[in-house]
Order: structure tokens, then sequence, then C-alpha cells
């Protein structure tokens, strides 16, 4: 039985089925921490002891670099636009040729890197793989020709295609765009206030 040719549609399907899987705020917002989200407030107390009693108070407000809970079809919606500009939409139903495999990661990665982060905060230790629905602009991408030799470093995506192994490209895709998000920092204000009884 011969395993049917991988087509551009399977792989934008796989793209948006794994953004969605991999980002905490489309797949399970209420398991990203609370230091992540809009409004959150932070206090820490500590009273001092001995012959004046001293109250001190931190308090930290998240500042910037809120995550935002964002639905599987705005991913959907964002990716699609994204495909559709760049041209891969009008080849959904086409089998994928290795330079056509080159040229689809090269595209997704422009996307991931406009909108998938890894969000870290000084309020939680844990780290969270965000999806960014605003406005972006996406890195421009030079295409290989389909015409001319693969280069030596994707030659491996030739026998991805060759092997019609449908599995291991969508194996691939996961791995593939969480490696292309890049960091991002949520930011705190802090307020410190103190009181003193004698």
């Amino acid at each position: 039985m011969t395993t049917p040719a991988l087509t551009y549609q399977q792989l934008m399907t796989a793209a948006i089925n794994k953004i969605s899987a991999v980002c905490l705020n489309v797949s399970n917002f209420a398991g990203i921490p609370a230091a992540y989200k809009s409004g959150y407030t932070h206090t820490t107390t500590q009273k001092g002891g001995g012959t004046r009693q001293i109250t001190m108070t931190l308090t930290a407000t998240l500042s910037s670099g809120a995550i935002s809970q964002v639905t599987s079809s705005v991913v959907s919606d964002q990716l699609n636009a994204f495909f559709n500009e760049r041209g891969i939409t009008a080849k959904a139903s086409k089998a994928i040729t290795d330079r056509g495999l080159a040229n689809f990661y090269n595209n997704l990665a422009a996307f991931c890197y406009a909108r998938i982060f890894v969000y870290s905060s000084q309020e939680t230790t844990t780290n969270v793989i965000a999806y960014y629905s605003g406005s972006v602009t996406y890195p421009a991408v030079t295409n290989i020709d389909e015409s001319s030799a693969l280069p030596e470093d994707i030659k491996q995506l030739k026998m991805i295609v060759a092997n019609q192994d449908v599995t291991l490209a969508l194996q691939l895709l996961g791995s593939y765009i969480t490696a292309k998000a890049r960091g991002k920092v949520t930011k705190y204000t802090y307020a410190f206030s103190h009181t003193a009884k004698t």
C-alpha cells in the first residue's frame, strides 16, 4: 500500500493545530500563572520587631507583557491569511516538493517569529509559550526557486518528500514551531511603603 503524497493543506492544517496546542493561551489559558495575566498584583508585607514596630510593604503590579487569551479560530484565521498572502493557499491540494517543503518551513518561521513568544517573569519560575494576536510585521522571506538545486543543509527534506514520510514531516513541524519562538519578559512596576510605630 502506498502512502498518499504530503500536501500543502496537510501541513497548513497541522501548523494551525500544533500552534494552537503549543501556545498555552490558546489551549489552556487557565493553566497560565496569574503573574502573566492582566490585573496581576502581588503584595508582600514584612513586619519588624524591637522597640519600634516597622511594617514594610512591596507591591508588584504587571505593567507590560500581559498574556491574553486567544481562540484557535483566531490562530486559524491569521495563519490562513498569512498563507494566502504568501501564495501557499493557492497550492493547498498539490503534493509538496522538497523545495516546496523548504519554502513552507521558511515562511512558517517568519509567522512564528512574529507571533509566538516564550514569556518569562520575575514573579514566577514558570515560562509560558504564548501566541500574540495583535498587529505584527512579518519578516521578509526569500524562497528557494522551485527549479533550482536544493541547498546542502536541507537535503533531508528531499528524503522526507521522496519517501512520502507524512508522519515525520508533521512531527518535525511541532519542534520547528517552538524552536522559532522568541523570548519576551513580562514587566512589573514595584511600589514600596513603610510605616513605623513607636
